[in-house]
């Protein structure tokens, strides 16, 4: 059949050759040519397939190739937007659900239902802050779908590879480093435009000198606080990319625009006040001088106003009717005015007051001791005095200020209180309070070294010796425990073999007729009296300057160690307390709504933190010192040689 098959085509082909257009096989000159066989012309069709794909294929590579080359005059394509469930884009808020922000890399993000969806179901309000998160997958066995298992980890964890430090720890140290010359630059240019005022005013050199170099020291501090930023910033993209993504992008005003804008405003302001000042003193404007001193430091302080924003929102982030459900919908100025905001910035504004006054001290104490001359030692004699009386001014309002600060916390949620006071961090507030007692003993012992050198006042010193007496007993009273171990609740293995719980309770805790030394109201009054017996020996020193004559320099070098000594222990409480807050937040980034899924989401102990607060201490005042003599003794050293 085959064959019959296309003998029958072979034929019906040449009829159709002959037929329409004539002979088939001859050419134009009547020359006949033979007749082309099937397979012939299966093979030439064949060929001429094969050349037409090839030039289909070279005329679409070289379409290709000119758009490829041309790439860059053409507008780019805008990506389609895809639509989510959950989140409208041009109203940026959350159609449903609790409103939290999509995820990285077009990965969405599935909130858990509402409170409302779960009220109508019958089911209940769940636990807070049950919300998954795009790098972490849930055990779906797991009914609270926060806690996630380490197993079921996606994203590789990146680790900090030197020096045997975690990830939190090298986040802790250049964190704390930064907060250190940040407090450093807002503290002491408000110290600074209160003594160019009184310089001004009183028409005494001393206090323009006070103020030109302690801005030296500051324009150099500057440029290491936003290098240390950078650092940290950098530290925490790194190793916390996905909170600090969804952080940002609900704070997307205050970090792209106003704290930027700010930190350029204020850096402004400090080159025109340090670069200014001699020519505006030639000009006779002092005043303009003053106000560009002025303004600096208000842009200082409405950048730590704006920067304790999210520092308040991580430890109180805003609820509606105490739930944090939906809170990404709640708007960026609920989550700026949050519940301890305005507290903590309270707190925080007298505490770096305070720092920079006891600062100002300390390079006074520090180029007391490097001075030879009778006349630099009377000048940082005088220096040092009035760095501690302003740091000691402002130390004794900051109680009041932590205690509002402890009383919003306990308002907004009291299990952050318990946590801090009674639990984990118990150890971290008895240290806190053995400090707080040393900084007002220390600065009390200033005090009575400095009117010995106050010829005609030894009757005040009588007055002041019963005062020190009361000040041990109220400072044993305010860091007195209750328990003497770290947690409220006793763990396994803290019990001896040999004791009930109750047996080891009475012995851990202080007998019953010292029992009322741990109540708080037996602490605030003790703290009260510790204020107040400050303020009398103030008042009394001020009494000796006016009734006798003070001779600056000749004060007893011990003096200086405590200044020293009061610097030091104000940044070490700074660090440490800093400490106490980020830590109350327990295992969250931001409490109760976004995990800390990591390794280091746990309370250290007070022996970690201590080293870590001590260790940045000491860089703190490495750099400190060096600046200072460099600054100040270096060109001093160098002038007098060159006079030699």
């Amino acid at each position: 059949m085959a064959g019959s098959y296309i003998r029958e085509n072979n034929v019906e082909m040449k009829t159709m050759m002959r037929t329409e257009n004539g002979p088939a096989c001859a050419d134009m000159a009547g020359v006949a040519c033979p007749m082309e066989t099937p397979q012939k012309s299966y093979k030439r069709r064949r060929g001429l397939t094969v050349i037409w794909a090839v030039l289909t294929l070279f005329i679409a590579l070289s379409v290709v190739g000119v758009k490829a080359l041309h790439a860059e005059d053409a507008p780019p394509e805008e990506p389609k937007p895809v639509e989510s469930k959950y989140l409208d884009e041009e109203k940026e808020h959350w159609k449903g659900g609790p409103a939290f922000f999509e995820s990285i890399e077009g990965v969405e993000r599935i909130p858990a239902p509402s409170v409302v969806e779960l009220t109508k179901k019958g089911k209940g309000i769940p636990p807070q802050g049950t919300i998954e998160f795009p790098e972490l997958t849930s055990d779906p066995a797991n009914p609270n779908k926060d806690m996630i298992n380490k197993d079921a980890w996606n994203v590789p964890y990146a680790r900090f590879s030197y020096f045997g430090l975690s990830n939190r720890d090298i986040v802790w140290i250049m964190g704390q480093i930064h907060i250190l010359f940040a407090s450093f630059i807002l503290g002491v240019p408000f110290f600074i435009i209160i003594a160019e005022i009184m310089g001004m005013k009183s028409r005494d050199e001393r206090y323009e000198r006070l103020a030109k170099e302690t801005t030296k020291i500051v324009v150099m501090c500057y440029s290491l606080t936003a290098l240390t930023g950078g650092f940290f910033l950098l530290a925490l993209v790194t190793f916390y990319p996905s909170f600090m993504t969804w952080l940002f992008r609900g704070f997307k005003n205050l970090v792209s625009f106003w704290y930027p804008f700010l930190f350029i405003i204020e850096t402004v302001f400090l080159y025109c006040y340090y670069y200014m000042w001699e020519p505006l003193e030639k000009m006779n404007k002092k005043w303009v001088h003053i106000l560009l001193g002025i303004l600096l430091n208000a842009a200082g302080i409405s950048l730590l106003i704006l920067i304790n924003a999210p520092a308040s929102f991580m430890l109180t982030p805003p609820t509606v009717e105490g739930s944090v459900q939906g809170i990404g919908g709640f708007g960026e100025w609920a989550w700026i005015n949050n519940f301890t905001w305005w507290p903590l910035n309270l707190h925080r504004l007298i505490g770096n007051f305070t720092y920079g006054g006891f600062i100002v001290a300390f390079i006074g104490a520090f180029m007391y001791l490097m001075s030879k001359t009778d006349k630099e030692l009377a000048y940082y004699d005088w220096q040092g005095y009035l760095g501690n009386a302003i740091g000691l001014g402002f130390m004794l309002p900051l109680p009041a200020a932590g205690y509002i600060y402890a009383r919003e916390l306990y308002q907004y949620d009291a299990s952050i209180g318990m946590y801090i006071m009674s639990d984990r961090l118990s150890m971290f507030m008895l240290v806190q309070a053995v400090l707080i007692g040393f900084l007002f003993v220390g600065s009390n012992y200033y005090i009575w070294i400095s009117t010995k050198r106050i010829e005609g006042a030894l009757k005040y010193l009588q007055g002041m010796k019963y005062t020190y007496f009361l000040m041990f007993i109220c400072a044993s009273i305010w860091f007195a425990p209750r328990h003497f171990f770290a947690t409220m609740l006793l763990e396994p293995g803290m019990v001896p073999a040999a004791m009930t719980k109750d047996a080891y309770l009475l012995s851990t805790e202080l007998p019953g007729t010292l029992a009322f030394v741990a109540l708080m109201k037996a602490k605030n009054t003790a703290a009260t009296v510790l204020i107040i017996l400050t303020f009398f020996n103030y008042v009394l020193y001020r009494f000796a300057v006016k009734k006798g004559t003070i001779v600056y320099g000749k004060i007893d070098p011990v003096s200086q160690y405590v200044l020293i000594f009061l610097a030091f222990s104000s940044t070490w409480l700074m660090g440490l307390m800093g400490a106490v807050r980020e830590l109350a937040r327990k295992n969250y980034h931001v409490y109760r709504v976004f995990k800390d899924m990591t390794p280091d989401a746990y309370t250290p102990t007070l022996q970690h933190a201590s080293l870590i607060v001590t260790s940045v201490t000491l860089i703190f005042f490495a750099i400190l010192c060096f600046i200072i003599w460099m600054q100040l003794k270096l060109p001093k050293s160098a002038s007098a040689w060159t006079k030699k």
